[in-house]
């Protein structure tokens, strides 16, 4: 399968995070794209998941040959390759899909006399203590 090896990327964002969906040098059509598509995306590239999927090249205009079009993914797949989908006829240089991924947080202490105590960091922003 001529799919197969080909690394997917983000592309028109400066944002490594968010981007148009790119398969190869080539991006992949907005037809049925969905969050459970964007999620599948967002997981093979290291992220948690995505927070929104996008369409109608939010990230810019993008050549008009499509890799895939009308991607269909239960969920379940480990790569966009494996989903269900379509060739990509038919998409226009505005019809590319995107996604905005979760970037992964990891907790950090600050400000403390050592590596085991300090105010707790999330994500770059601290941890409110109401409730602690």
């Amino acid at each position: 399968d001529s799919e197969q090896g080909k690394k997917v990327s983000l592309i028109g964002s400066s944002i490594a995070s968010e981007g148009n969906v790119h398969i190869g040098s080539l991006p992949v059509c907005d037809d049925d794209w969905d969050l459970v598509d964007a999620n599948v995306t967002c997981r093979m590239l290291g992220f948690a998941g995505a927070t929104r999927r996008t369409f109608g090249s939010e990230f810019g205009n993008v050549p008009e040959n499509f890799l895939m079009s009308h991607v269909n993914c239960s969920g379940q797949e480990d790569s966009l390759l494996e989903c269900p989908h379509q060739d990509g006829e038919d998409c226009g240089s505005c019809m590319a899909a995107g996604v905005v991924c979760e970037p992964e947080y990891q907790p950090e202490l600050r400000g403390g006399s050592g590596i085991h105590n300090g105010n707790l960091f999330f994500g770059n922003q601290p941890v409110c203590d109401d409730n602690w």
